[in-house]
């Protein structure tokens, strides 16, 4: 469902809703994550080509620690 979501996006802004907890990853300036469900996020790299078009490299799924609960 998260891939599908990255993959029908017009843009970035298409993933920044509340629902799908999109983020910048700390430290990394083009990786992003998104909510998969409660446990685990996608976390993934955009790659911005001349047309600005992005291109999506799955980078890995993490589970998310209980210290947030």
């Amino acid at each position: 469902m998260a891939v599908r979501k990255i993959d029908v996006a017009k843009s970035i802004y298409d993933l920044r809703t509340p629902a799908n907890k999109f983020k910048n990853l700390e430290g990394f300036e083009s990786m992003y994550s998104i909510r998969i469900n409660d446990t685990y996020r996608l976390e993934f790299e955009i790659v911005w080509d001349e047309k600005e078009k992005g291109i999506v490299e799955i980078i890995g799924i993490e589970e998310l620690s209980k210290h947030y609960e």
